[in-house]
């Protein structure tokens, strides 16, 4: 893919810029990045024009990302910003949340019976509805009968 190749080379060029990664912040980012290099393989990248305010920069380069996870079928995209690379950056972070909630175990609902206090609560509710009701039909005079 196009896409791919110019963001080897823009890696390459952060590499020639001479980024000291020895600062201890920068060993959570580079564990960060490692993550994304392990998901990249278990994702299909599609870069496409996105439409929205951006200007003719927008308007002509594919910057908008779409990111497919292939086991999963999760597919998230991410068009806010005009630049690919900020693009990714994002679709990679909603991709890992995605995931983490569809690995995340669901509590299982245990069905409860009400107690006898809240069964006798709601009868007397509809006792109370009953007799509204009842107030507010019309009165049949038994000599028109």
């Amino acid at each position: 893919m196009q896409g791919r190749e110019e963001e080897e080379g823009q890696t390459s060029q952060s590499r020639r810029s001479g980024r000291d990664d020895s600062d201890p912040d920068r060993k959570s980012s580079a564990q960060c990045s490692k993550q994304d290099e392990d998901l990249r393989h278990e994702v299909e990248i599609e870069y496409y024009r996105s439409g929205g305010p951006g200007g003719q920069k927008k308007n002509k380069t594919e910057t908008a990302v779409r990111m497919r996870h292939i086991r999963s079928g999760i597919v998230v995209t991410a068009s806010e910003r005009r630049s690919r690379r900020d693009n990714l950056k994002i679709a990679f972070a909603r991709m890992r949340l995605r995931l983490e909630a569809a690995c995340k175990k669901r509590k299982i609902r245990r069905p409860t019976t009400p107690s006898r206090a809240a069964q006798e609560r709601g009868i007397e509710a509809k006792r109370n509805r009953a007799v509204l009701k009842r107030s507010r039909r019309k009165v049949i005079a038994e000599d028109e009968e």
